[in-house]
């Protein structure tokens, strides 16, 4: 993941912010590849873990970073975080905001059309309100005006989860236009009863 954010340039000497990095692996190693870091994150616990190995860190969500007191930024990566939005809309204009120009946006989220274990107990969890395919987190990004240079879907071994991992770069025109996808439900829907059967 580090070797395709250098998309722009090596990450040595670039502002690196991560959206809810956790134990802070991800911003551990950024640092040690000569990034500036940051991390915002809402996890009392977590903000613990991050304070004790020394990693800059905001106890807060991402709207708590302004781009007035923080400054703008290289990169950011948000991995399985997009999906506990309410509002992902809300979460990509900020984003876009807090980006210089042609920044990187980094998202990892789960690919709705490969379930993972139980779509009841386990895969369509309260904890995740926003569900992402292919082309629906394609459509939010070409409506933010991020364009897509790097998309995994994830493999095909269905007793494993399978992610959809986008980077993309910030660029000048915002379309706005609507993230409805025609007939994506549909798919989504089949895809779930083909899950359920084998399931």
């Amino acid at each position: 993941k580090f070797d395709l954010l250098t998309h722009g340039g090596a990450l040595s000497g670039r502002r690196l912010l991560e959206v809810g990095p956790g134990n802070g692996l991800f911003l551990w190693w950024a640092q040690h590849r000569g990034c500036e870091v940051l991390g915002i994150e809402p996890s009392p616990e977590f903000c613990n873990v991050l304070e004790a190995a020394g990693l800059p860190y905001l106890r807060g969500v991402l709207t708590d970073v302004r781009p007035e007191t923080h400054g703008l930024f290289d990169v950011i990566y948000m991995s399985h975080v997009l999906e506990h939005f309410y509002d992902p809309n809300e979460a990509l204009q900020h984003c876009r905001l807090l980006l210089k120009e042609s920044g990187i946006l980094a998202v990892e989220v789960p690919n709705i059309l490969k379930p993972f274990r139980s779509l009841d107990r386990y895969f369509l969890r309260y904890v995740h309100p926003s569900s992402f395919s292919p082309r629906t987190l394609q459509a939010m990004f070409d409506k933010h005006g991020f364009r897509p240079f790097h998309r995994d879907e994830g493999g095909t071994d269905w007793r494993s989860p399978q992610h959809l991992f986008v980077i993309a770069e910030k660029h000048n025109e915002v379309p706005g236009q609507p993230v409805f996808v025609p007939g994506e439900a549909d798919r989504v829907i089949q895809a779930f009863q083909d899950y359920r059967r084998t399931w």
